[in-house]
């Protein structure tokens, strides 16, 4: 019965993982793909948390908006690695902090100064 429960964690665990990468796959695409959208919806909570000036007309590679993109990308590799390795505890991890770190700093940005207003 442990065993069967085990399996019953473990596929548990990579449903969650390809849900994850599947996100973060999801936010890279619409992000890279309405980019101008993009840089006006982001720069401002990013330009808040970074202390970095946001041009308005911002490249792909520019510090503060490469985030947006590339913190889901180096998410996504890292759980690659880490389910790879036999680690998919980790992995889920791995693949869901990008999405938490943007998440929150949207929060902490739009929601909570109406909040403490």
């Amino acid at each position: 019965m442990s065993q069967l429960l085990q399996l019953a964690k473990e596929v548990d665990l990579e449903r969650r993982l390809r849900m994850l990468c599947g996100f973060n796959v999801l936010l890279i695409a619409v992000s890279l793909a309405t980019w101008s959208s993009i840089v006006r919806i982001a720069a401002d909570p990013l330009q808040w948390a970074t202390w970095q000036y946001v041009s308005p007309r911002a490249g792909y590679l520019e510090y503060p908006l490469v985030m947006v993109w590339g913190l889901p990308l180096a998410g996504l590799l890292v759980a690659w690695v880490l389910q790879r390795g036999g680690s998919t505890r980790i992995a889920v991890w791995a693949a869901g902090f990008p999405l938490l770190y943007l998440g929150t700093l949207g929060v902490c940005f739009h929601v909570l100064p109406l909040l403490i207003r």
